[in-house]
């Protein structure tokens, strides 16, 4: 009896020891993978992660929005911006995210054109649907859950014009595609919980009976087709933005004891963390065995995996840009009520390259770098299967004021705004006068602490970006 008892006493402890050492290995897992630590014992048991407070899959359509939706008549006519706060604007996307992407996904383009069609199909009644970055198509697949095997057309996804006037079949609609070498045709059977072709035909005289501004081609070299105001009362409001440090990661002893700083950047992890406060050059590190964190006073964050990724390949993008935006969401709260716009992804290897933008209500927030060009407000590497790096300037945004109403008449701002202050933006050396960018947008500079911002014209040649605040109305 007392042997049969002392067995049992060792099963159970054998038991309670292997399941100790299940753990514990599971939470170093997902320590390097920069998650939980709990969510390893969460999965086991099938619990939900309650300490996860933002799950992936229902952020990644934050980031899949157009830059603009322009209506228009023809290259020279009449042409509309709609921006995210227009109603217009939510309606299309919603019927495109909805119901033509997910068609045109699984069907076979009906015609396959050359990029110099591009500019002639936009040149038309249409409505064209710009992004910020030419999308892989992977990442596609995943915002519209469609399994790769099922996809038969582009490869990735930079424009989307809707022209409704190119069949006169109401049940059916045109659709091209433009992935930054080719343009390729759709068909698409208009159902029933698609808006009425006759929606997108009828735009333009919607627009114009509401008095909508007009927009114009710039009529001077640009690097893509810029739209200006050439109406001496068209106006728009912005409020002011209150831009700042944010209070929990200011570098100060306050912080540091209560670990107010820690919580902020490591998370659940600020327990593992070796701490290191240099004040003379005002930083601070936090390291363990693979991790490095380091904060700068001007609230640079920058994070380096430590040891040699001895991936070959990067893997898969969809993977890696789950992983740079799960990096960002969890520390999301320091931001305050702003946007982020992905601009740009490249393929490095064995890594991808992430570059991401402040945006409030539509309108730029750009950081301003030290040589005084416009940088990423983040750069992130990543693989398929965790952040590699990333330098973050970040910075918390509110509104400051009540939004004032500002002229954007493209004529005030090259007679009047332009040579009171950069008249060299029209004397260039060459003698020919060509534009990058000119939008309204705020800015901050890298090294600046906290300040309030007014919009501002944002202007960029091919060697320098200026700002010039917009004039006020009434």
């Amino acid at each position: 009896m007392i042997k049969h008892n002392i067995e049992k006493l060792k099963t159970i402890l054998l038991i309670f020891l292997i399941i100790t050492s299940f753990i514990q290995i599971g939470i170093h897992w997902n320590q390097q993978n920069q998650g939980f630590p709990f969510r390893f014992i969460a999965q086991i048991f099938n619990v939900s992660d309650n300490s996860r407070a933002m799950d992936v899959e229902s952020l990644k359509l934050k980031y899949f929005v157009p830059e603009s939706i322009i209506v228009s008549r023809s290259l020279t006519a009449s042409k509309w911006r709609l921006g995210p706060d227009d109603s217009f604007f939510q309606d299309i996307w919603n019927d495109m995210t909805n119901n033509y992407l997910p068609s045109i996904l699984r069907q076979k383009p009906n015609k396959v054109l050359p990029e110099s069609q591009w500019s002639v199909i936009t040149s038309t009644n249409c409505i064209n649907i710009e992004f910020p970055l030419n999308w892989p198509n992977e990442i596609i697949y995943w915002f519209e859950n469609i399994k790769p095997g099922e996809v038969r057309g582009f490869g990735s996804l930079k424009s989307i014009a809707i022209v409704p006037g190119e069949d006169v079949n109401k049940t059916i609609n045109t659709l091209y595609v433009y992935d930054g070498s080719q343009v390729y045709q759709y068909m698409v059977n208009i159902k029933e919980d698609f808006l009425p072709k006759d929606f997108y035909a009828a735009l333009p005289d919607i627009l114009e009976d509401q008095d909508e501004p007009v927009l114009y081609s710039l009529p001077f070299e640009s690097s893509k087709d810029i739209l200006v105001h050439d109406s001496v009362g068209d106006t728009d409001s912005y409020h002011t933005l209150y831009i700042s440090i944010p209070q929990s990661i200011t570098l100060d002893i306050e912080n540091i004891e209560s670990e107010a700083l820690q919580e902020s950047i490591l998370l659940n992890q600020k327990d593992s963390f070796m701490v290191k406060y240099n004040e003379s050059v005002s930083e601070i590190l936090f390291t363990d065995t693979e991790n490095l964190y380091k904060l700068y006073k001007n609230s640079i964050l920058e994070y380096k995996y430590l040891p040699e990724s001895n991936k070959r390949q990067a893997g898969s993008v969809s993977a890696s840009f789950a992983q740079a935006i799960s990096f960002i969401e969890l520390r999301r709260g320091l931001l305050g009520n702003i946007d982020l716009i992905l601009t740009d992804i490249k393929e490095a290897g064995n890594y991808y390259e992430m570059f991401f933008d402040y945006s409030y209500r539509g309108t730029p927030v750009y950081c301003v770098g030290l040589n005084g060009r416009i940088m990423p407000s983040i750069t992130i590497k990543a693989n398929e299967d965790r952040v590699l790096e990333c330098k973050w300037v970040i910075r918390s945004f509110e509104e400051n004021d009540k939004p004032k109403n500002y002229s954007l008449y493209f004529s005030r701002l090259m007679n009047e705004l332009i040579p009171a202050t950069y008249p060299e933006i029209l004397t260039p050396d060459d003698g020919i006068i060509y534009f990058e960018r000119i939008e309204p947008a705020y800015f901050f500079n890298l090294n600046s602490g906290n300040r309030t911002a007014v919009p501002n014209w944002a202007i960029s040649s091919k060697t320098r970006d200026y700002f010039i605040p917009l004039a006020e109305e009434g």
